[in-house]
């Protein structure tokens, strides 16, 4: 659906908000009453139509009646009513992953069958990653997108280009966003929902617009307070940076992460090689983050490294992690060249990874050359390359 020719066709925010027009209408239609049926006695056919299409505002006692004759009471009209504020609610919810939240918003609305509710469920689906409901739900609100308000048509297509984005679909989720970011809804969180989309889309299609939303976005998160927010933004970016090796760049990002542990995973990429950075990510992140800690201190804070290595190994477990570790202190010792290269070469081996493996290599190879062993490391990488088949039929 081309949702910039729908937005160009609606000149300003609807504050006509039709949401009991169409809740009567579908709960007649669900009664199999006709117009005539449900107006007798109560009003006229062409005075219930207007109601329906909320050409009018009905008089209370003629509401009242036309509700009551549908089966909606009091407290369900009043839900109803506070549907709007449901809308933002779920958006306020899903930015901040409010749990509890979302399943009370769930209960309130289960009695309801209008497209508020249909979008309101649809952000619930794709909060749970249920992408079946998700998918059920888009397509029943595509079918009543001209009857929806302007605010419930913002708050839908924000979601919806969320979900293209998720199926990797940058192109359209982009420019149905462009298509709403000068359209004001007065839901903060949703204009930093719209913002976070485009920036992911230009993010993960490494599109040249990147840095323009990444700046967009930080200034939100700052003007909204949005510290925890913007700390994972720059970490995001430093990864970004240091994926495609533009080393100032990254160093400027790194310095922005206040938060220790993700500066330690920044710090166990880098050390590791810009090549391998997409493999660490898929790594067991408890097994990953002491050894990070670790590599931080031995580049950062020496003597930190030399006191965490003298209370032992017993925070981690696992072979691997233990043999990087002990590695980085025999470095800091000076022992011969000759130990860590065979040492650190059958470690690798042992290790079957090749995010670790590049870790040695590049590290070995550093110790020799700083040593002024030049036999050594042309020796080393002809080493290298045999260790690299193996490793690759493994």
């Amino acid at each position: 659906m081309d949702f910039k020719f729908e937005l160009e066709r609606r000149n300003k925010i609807n504050n006509q908000d039709n949401i009991i027009g169409t809740e009567i209408k579908n709960r007649r239609l669900s009664m199999s009453l006709t117009l005539a049926a449900l107006a007798e006695d109560t009003c006229s056919t062409s005075y219930l139509c207007k109601i329906e299409k909320s050409k009018i505002v009905a008089n209370n006692r003629c509401l009242e009646e036309i509700c009551k004759r549908v089966g909606m009471d009091k407290t369900e009209y009043n839900d109803l009513i506070n549907l709007k504020n449901a809308l933002k609610l779920v958006c306020d919810y899903y930015f901040f992953r409010n749990n509890a939240g979302i399943e009370k918003l769930k209960k309130s609305i289960n009695d309801f069958n209008n497209y508020r509710s249909h979008i309101i469920n649809y952000v619930i689906a794709l909060y749970e990653n249920n992408s079946l409901q998700a998918s059920r739900y888009s397509k029943l609100i595509l079918s009543l997108v001209k009857e929806i308000t302007d605010l419930d048509l913002l708050v839908f297509l924000t979601f919806y280009s969320i979900d293209l984005m998720q199926q990797n679909q940058y192109s359209e989720a982009s420019d149905n966003i462009k298509a709403v970011l000068d359209r004001p809804s007065g839901i903060a969180t949703l204009e930093i929902l719209q913002m976070e989309c485009l920036f992911e889309c230009a993010y993960r299609s490494d599109a040249y617009s990147t840095y323009i939303y990444y700046e967009k976005l930080r200034d939100l998160y700052f003007q909204n307070s949005l510290f925890e927010q913007s700390q994972k933004l720059f970490y995001k970016m430093a990864i970004y940076t240091l994926i495609r090796e533009k080393t100032e760049d990254f160093n400027h990002f790194f310095e922005k992460v206040n938060n220790q542990s993700l500066k330690y995973n920044l710090t166990f990429y880098k050390a590791i090689g810009t090549g391998e950075v997409n493999k660490v990510k898929k790594m067991n992140p408890d097994r990953m983050n002491y050894v990070a800690k670790m590599m931080y201190y031995f580049y950062f804070d020496r003597n930190s490294f030399k006191q965490e290595y003298a209370k032992g190994l017993e925070e981690t477990k696992y072979y691997r992690e233990k043999a990087i570790i002990s590695y980085l202190n025999a470095s800091i010792k000076g022992k011969r060249v000759e130990y860590l290269f065979n040492e650190g070469l059958k470690k690798a081996l042992d290790a079957y990874d090749g995010a670790i493996l590049d870790y040695y290599l590049n590290e070995l190879a550093s110790l020799l050359q700083n040593q002024g062993s030049y036999l050594g490391f042309f020796e080393f990488y002809r080493e290298v390359s045999k260790v690299k088949k193996v490793i690759n039929q493994i």
